[in-house]
């Protein structure tokens, strides 16, 4: 079981709710050239009680990259302390930024992929999935079945680099996990994935 909540005037509102139906989706078999790569900044780690704060995204179709995608979204609770000493000034940027809202739908609407063959992918896709799932559900909207790919464990294993520290293996395709800049991330990871695909 996970928790599922929902903000009311005096708090949040626990409800009990199946796992499996919860985080529905599927899990990419190979690397095709059309698909979305997004990088987050969140609170923390927990898809439910966690939020997200900060969004970046860069869509390719058919190997050739189509749009990208920002944002910063203003939090409903105060940053924790260790995400503001992780991202100095993030709490003035987010103060009077986009409500979560008003910017979600276009957001699903820039991942949406209606039955095309496209994979998300995402420096650790499962949490990745998880939270954009969360935040789509606590919004009351309905949550497309993506299908994801992990990079980072496909690029390991097809590079034979299975034992070596994440930490270390982002430090080779130049991803930073505590920048602010998310779309360069985006298109380190963008790199990578061209890299295994040829």
């Amino acid at each position: 079981k996970v928790l599922e909540y929902e903000k009311t005037a005096i708090g949040r509102n626990w409800i009990s709710s199946d796992s499996k139906n919860w985080y529905p989706f599927s899990r990419a078999r190979k690397l095709v050239p059309s698909f979305v790569v997004v990088d987050l900044i969140t609170t923390g780690t927990n898809p439910v009680l966690d939020e997200i704060v900060q969004i970046a995204a860069i869509k390719f179709v058919n190997g050739q990259e189509k749009e990208q995608f920002s944002a910063l979204l203003k939090p409903t609770f105060p940053l924790p302390i260790e995400v503001q000493q992780a991202y100095p000034g993030l709490v003035k940027e987010t103060k009077n930024a986009t409500s979560l809202d008003s910017i979600w739908p276009s957001f699903l609407s820039f991942i949406s992929q209606q039955g095309r063959q496209e994979n998300l992918v995402g420096v650790d896709s499962v949490s990745l999935i998880r939270f954009i799932i969360a935040t789509t559900k606590r919004l009351g909207l309905e949550a497309e079945k993506l299908r994801i790919l992990d990079l980072i464990k496909h690029a390991k294993k097809q590079l034979s680099l299975e034992k070596e520290p994440e930490s270390v293996f982002y430090q080779h395709i130049d991803y930073h996990q505590k920048t602010r800049d998310r779309l360069s991330n985006c298109k380190a990871l963008a790199a990578l994935y061209f890299s295994l695909l040829k």
